[in-house]
């Protein structure tokens, strides 16, 4: 294993830097799993992946940015909070966590592809959240065969993540059962937020939430979205409208405020989440709400207007979302809140 890796946590841990830790865990699985794991490593030293661990204090979690994988101390630790003391087998979970986001490393540019085709229009919110999930499965499969290998010969993966990973996929044989495994269940179980939605409409949701309060890239989306629009009202003449157009009557009609003071939630006089509001004009114009029904006739880019709706679960959690948003903009604004 030659991958570069840099160790800015200042732990050590039986007289060993976590970096080294890791170095000789990676070397360790390596000799367990030696068919996956140099496939894997030869790729990755390929395309320049590098490694960081850095403090808990600096990031979170485990996750990948272009080529670079960089993983926080917190992983190691009980309920990823260094005061609560290091696992049994915190370092066994960073090195294996490390193998997934290796993968995630190397499929770097497939995933900015994905993004770079939902900007554009060319690709539907639930396409987009379908691909990011199949690109992730190839790294759930990875690991998968790598453990899977490896525990044949006397390694014992850790208890909360490789044996939550092999029970989750035990029943896939293939790259393409892991992606039905991946696409149909939650992407975090038991969590209490967006997260619990099944991996594509994780990574939908995650899209538009990401998106914030910009305007002007909310106009962006549904321009690319929508082709075209007309109304066709019972007996009259067909008229075709501008994106723009739509968007003051659905400001206008159902939020009081026919101009862009729509809010993230964050405060201001209008807190209506971005979010919600971009999926109220997407059932607007599929005719979903307000009784539109079989009025509006739009034409769709990059696919149709079921690939640009939210499912019943997304929506929950739109609302959820917005609820949690709402209350912490309260407490943000009372000083005093105990609650």
């Amino acid at each position: 294993m030659n991958l570069t890796i840099t160790d800015n946590s200042n732990i050590s841990i039986e007289g060993k830097s976590l970096g080294e830790h890791l170095t000789t865990g990676l070397n360790n699985i390596e000799s367990k799993s030696p068919t996956h794991t140099a496939a894997l490593f030869q790729t990755a030293e390929t395309g320049n992946v590098e490694i960081e661990v850095v403090s808990a204090q600096d990031d979170t979690g485990a996750h990948a940015t272009g080529n670079k994988v960089s993983l926080s101390t917190d992983v190691i630790y009980i309920d990823n909070i260094p005061a609560n003391g290091l696992k049994a087998d915190g370092i066994k979970e960073l090195v294996e966590s490390s193998l997934f986001e290796i993968k995630n490393a190397i499929n770097a540019q497939r995933y900015d592809l994905e993004t770079a085709a939902i900007k554009n229009g060319t690709k539907t919110l639930k396409a987009y959240g379908e691909a990011y999930s199949d690109i992730e499965s190839e790294s759930c499969w990875v690991v998968k065969q790598i453990l899977t290998e490896a525990e044949q010969n006397d390694y014992t993966a850790s208890t909360d993540w490789g044996k939550k990973l092999l029970t989750k996929y035990q029943g896939a044989s293939s790259l393409n059962e892991a992606k039905a495994i991946t696409s149909t269940s939650p992407h975090k179980p038991g969590a209490n937020n967006y997260f619990a939605l099944n991996t594509p409409e994780m990574y939908a949701f995650e899209y538009v939430l990401n998106l914030g309060n910009q305007q002007k890239v909310l106009n962006s989306l549904i321009d690319k979205a929508v082709k075209q629009i007309r109304y066709a009202p019972m007996g009259g003449v067909v008229k075709t409208y501008k994106v723009r157009d739509i968007w003051n009557t659905i400001r206008g009609r159902f939020y009081g405020q026919p101009h862009d003071k729509i809010t993230d939630g964050s405060g201001g006089d209008y807190c209506t989440t971005f979010y919600h509001f971009f999926i109220d004009v997407l059932d607007y114009l599929t005719g979903l709400g307000f009784g539109q029904k079989g009025t509006w006739m739009v034409t769709w880019t990059g696919g149709s207007a079921q690939g640009w709706q939210f499912s019943n679960a997304m929506k929950r959690h739109t609302k959820k979302q917005e609820a949690d948003s709402a209350l912490k903009f309260i407490k943000d604004s009372i000083p005093t809140w105990q609650g």
